[in-house]
C-alpha cells in the first residue's frame, strides 16, 4: 500500500523564537517543516521545497510579506501554494491588501494554539482536495486525449475507406467507357485547383475533388454502345446520356459520404442561365461545387478526344468558357480556371 504523503509546511519569519513556537505547536501533527528567515530565502525555498502551505510573517526587513506573496503568485511553479499571513497587524486595510496579494487567510499574533492548529489543518485539507482534483483532472485529460486520438484514427480510417470506394467507382465507370479513361481524374484535379484559387475551405475543396473523381459514374447505367458511338450524337442518344446525372446521384445516395456528393453530381451539368439539366437550375440555386465542376468538366472534355469528335484543345476550351462567362458559367469560376491554366500546374491535352 502506498504511503500517504506528509504535508509540507514552509514557515517564514525573521524571529527565531516565533519560528520555534510555530514548529512546536505543530510538531505532533505529522508535518514536514522547512524554515526561512527572510523574503528572498523564502522565495528560493518555496521553489525547491514545494510546500503545501506557507506561513508567512508580514513585517520583515529587506522584503516584507506582501512582496514575498506577490512574487510567489507571479511564479507559475509556486502560484497555487496557499499562503497564510501570521502577523500582529489586525486592521482591515492590511487584510484587504494581503488578500489582494494572494493570501488565503490570516492568523493573528499572539497565536492561539487551538485556532492555529485548526486553521493549518483545514487549509491543508483544502490543498489536499485541490491536488486530488488536479491529479484526476490530468488523468481525465490524458484519457480524453487518448480517446480523441483513437477517434481521429477511426475517422481517418473511415475516410480512407470512403476514398477507396470512390476510386473503385471511378474505375468501374472508366472501364465501361475507355474514351473517358482519366477524364474524371483530370476534371477532379482541375476543379480542386479552381476551388483553391477561389480561396474555398479545405473541406469544400476535398468535396469537389472526391465528387469530380466520380462525376460521370452515372454512365454505368447507360448502354455501352451509346457511350462509344462514333459521330455526332442524336437528340435521342443525348437525352439518354443526360440521365447520368440522376443515375449517379441515386447511386451514391446509398453511401454515407462525408460530402454532399449526390447534390453536386445531379447539378454538375446545370448552367447559370437555366439552360442546363436535369432540373434547369439558375444562378445561386446551383451549388458552388457544381458550378466549379461544370467549368472543369467542359475545359477537360473539349481539350480531349471523344468518339464523336477530335480533341479541340485547351485554347478552344478556354475560349468557350470565357465567351459564355456570366451566361452559362460562373464568372468568378471562369477567371479562377484561367489563372490555374495559366500557372501550368494542371496538365490537359493541348
Amino acid at each position: 500500500m502506498e504511503e500517504t504523503k506528509k504535508p509540507r509546511i514552509l514557515i517564514v519569519n525573521d524571529n527565531d523564537s516565533e519560528l520555534r513556537l510555530m514548529k512546536a505547536l505543530l510538531k505532533n501533527e505529522g508535518y514536514v517543516f522547512e524554515t526561512a528567515g527572510n523574503g528572498p530565502e523564502a522565495i528560493g525555498k518555496a521553489g525547491s521545497f514545494m510546500p503545501d502551505l506557507i506561513l508567512l510573517d508580514i513585517l520583515m526587513p529587506e522584503m516584507d510579506g506582501f512582496e514575498v506573496c506577490r512574487k510567489l503568485k507571479e511564479n507559475p511553479e509556486t502560484r497555487y501554494i496557499p499562503v497564510v499571513f501570521v502577523t500582529v497587524l489586525e486592521d482591515k486595510e492590511t487584510r484587504l491588501h494581503g488578500l489582494e496579494c494572494g493570501a488565503v487567510d490570516f492568523i493573528t499574533k499572539p497565536i492561539d494554539r487551538i485556532e492555529f492548529k485548526m486553521r493549518v489543518r483545514n487549509i491543508l485539507k483544502i490543498k489536499e482536495f485541490e491536488d486530488f482534483l488536479k491529479q484526476h483532472a490530468e488523468i481525465l485529460r490524458k484519457e480524453v486525449d487518448r480517446q480523441t486520438r483513437r477517434l481521429q484514427e477511426a475517422v481517418e480510417k473511415l475516410q480512407k475507406t470512403t476514398e477507396d470506394v470512390i476510386q473503385m467507382m471511378a474505375k468501374m465507370s472508366e472501364i465501361r467507357d475507355p474514351y473517358t479513361s482519366g477524364h474524371q481524374r483530370k476534371v477532379a484535379e482541375l476543379a480542386e485547383a479552381i476551388a483553391v484559387e477561389l480561396g474555398l475551405d479545405k473541406d469544400t475543396a476535398k468535396s469537389i475533388l472526391m465528387t469530380g473523381i466520380i462525376h460521370d459514374v452515372g454512365k454505368i447505367a447507360i448502354p455501352i454502345e451509346l457511350l462509344t458511338k462514333p459521330g455526332k450524337l442524336t437528340d435521342m442518344v443525348f437525352e439518354i446520356i443526360k440521365t447520368h446525372c440522376r443515375e449517379g446521384a441515386d447511386l451514391v445516395k446509398g453511401f454515407d459520404l462525408p460530402w454532399p456528393v449526390a447534390d453536386i453530381l445531379i447539378q454538375h451539368h446545370e448552367r447559370l442561365n437555366g439552360s442546363g439539366y436535369p432540373e434547369g437550375l439558375k444562378g445561386d440555386a446551383i451549388r458552388i461545387e457544381a458550378r466549379i465542376l461544370a467549368v472543369a468538366d467542359v475545359v477537360e472534355a473539349m481539350s480531349s478526344h471523344r468518339p464523336y469528335r477530335p480533341a479541340l484543345g485547351v485554347e478552344r476550351a478556354m475560349k468557350e468558357i470565357k465567351e459564355n462567362k456570366n451566361v452559362l458559367y460562373d464568372p468568378e469560376v471562369v477567371d479562377a480556371c484561367e489563372k490555374v491554366i495559366r500557372k501550368g500546374t494542371i496538365r490537359l491535352n493541348s
